[in-house]
């Protein structure tokens, strides 16, 4: 499942790999209306709002100003999934093995809140795979998932445009359409996936 529209033709060239279904988990950041650089947490796909509570005790903006920032987030996250999805209906996760995937990852925040909403969805299992990332994140998601797969990791981190050589944004029709290469009901069969430099066999049918 891709976590931005950036990330869907790393998603798609695993899911094809695999064999597996594809599909959208896009996450929007909750920006502290007061500075930017602060995240108070993230709006997940369905509208789930995911809250850093650390950060609204040390930042307490009040209810009002949070939700508004939520419903503006909100608003922007159901645009662009209707401009990538259409009329694609949501996979149920429920026991199924979930590979969360970026083509990015220089914060560990959005794939956090996304991990979390996952889990409370009771998927058999959570794997994250991002080809390059700093070392810090990748310790970080070690926690969180089950396992991780990446390409490379780097401390400090030079950035997206360091490791490719065309890091410009996808195209929302090019990821519209690689996403429908992969029909919905393509969810099928009992796969391994490469993760940390092993072979990982995996219990239910992957989604990505």
């Amino acid at each position: 499942m891709d976590l931005s529209k950036d990330a869907v033709p790393v998603a798609y060239e695993i899911a094809t790999g695999l064999g597996a279904g594809l599909d959208l988990y896009l996450v929007r950041e909750l920006a502290c209306p007061d500075n930017d650089g602060v995240s108070l947490g993230a709006v997940v796909s369905g509208n789930i709002p995911v809250l850093n509570d650390g950060m609204l005790q040390e930042y307490p903006i009040g209810k009002p100003r949070l939700g508004e920032e939520t419903r503006r987030q909100q608003q922007v996250l159901d645009t662009q999934e209707q401009a990538l999805r259409g009329d694609r209906p949501r996979p149920e996760l429920k026991g199924r093995c979930v590979i969360l995937v970026d083509d990015c990852l220089e914060h560990g925040g959005m794939v956090r809140a996304a991990a979390r909403v996952l889990r409370d969805q009771d998927v058999a299992r959570l794997l994250i795979a991002v080809p390059v990332a700093p070392t810090r994140v990748m310790d970080e998601l070690q926690a969180i998932s089950d396992e991780i797969a990446y390409i490379a990791t780097q401390e400090p981190f030079l950035g997206i445009d360091w490791w490719y050589e065309d890091a410009r944004p996808v195209p929302e029709d090019e990821a519209r359409e690689l996403l429908g290469r992969i029909p919905p009901d393509s969810w099928t069969s009992s796969l391994g996936v490469v993760g940390s430099g092993s072979h990982l066999p995996l219990p239910s049918s992957p989604a990505l």
